[in-house]
């Protein structure tokens, strides 16, 4: 999360450096009050969510197994929020709320904690589709290098080790790579607001 911070503190330190002048122009020169909303909205989430997860790396997961299922339930839906916020910036600076086809295809990261947020806190017990797929985790002991999970499919049922950290790694690359595209559109909308 650390290179998401980095990206987001950057697109932050332009918006800021340019705010006196934005100030009195209508919606901060976005082509939306909705967008300057979302623009400002999403900013926040990416800090908030990028700090909150680097925290719980730093201390782990409890060793009370109740505890440690809100924690991890906790970092899947922040990490869902701060790709919701990602998507939210993109509408403010694009008017689009979906990332490009190409960096869809790249984002191997991304989408798998989508789906594991949706396959584990999401809709654990039934998620649509045909055959219903199910999702539980242990009271085993959780940490950032191993969580297991436990799936239910059609009939069959499997147990995946998750690497929840290195995944979180990876997702950092690719989100930050989006956010210093996002950063680029934003000095574009400055370079063609009025002065």
């Amino acid at each position: 999360m650390q290179l998401i911070l980095f990206e987001r503190e950057m697109l932050s330190a332009t918006w800021h450096s340019r705010a006196s002048g934005w100030e009195c122009a209508k919606d901060f020169t976005f082509p939306s009050h909705d967008q300057c909303l979302a623009f400002c909205a999403a900013k926040d989430w990416i800090q908030d969510t990028a700090e909150s997860i680097i925290r719980h790396r730093e201390v782990g997961f409890s060793e009370d197994p109740s505890s440690s299922y809100l924690e991890f339930w906790g970092v899947l839906q922040a990490t869902f929020i701060l790709q919701d916020a990602i998507h939210e910036m993109r509408y403010a600076l694009v008017g689009e709320t979906s990332l490009p086809v190409d960096v869809r295809r790249s984002s191997i990261a991304w989408l798998r904690l989508r789906e594991l947020r949706n396959d584990a806190v999401g809709h654990p017990t039934k998620r649509g589709g045909a055959p219903v797929k199910r999702c539980v985790t242990g009271r085993q002991p959780k940490s950032y290098e191993s969580i297991t999970l436990t799936f239910y499919q059609g009939g069959s049922v499997w147990n995946e080790n998750l690497r929840l950290g290195q995944l979180l790694d990876e997702l950092d690359v690719e989100a930050s790579k989006v956010i210093r595209g996002l950063h680029n559109q934003l000095k574009k909308q400055i370079a063609e607001s009025p002065k």
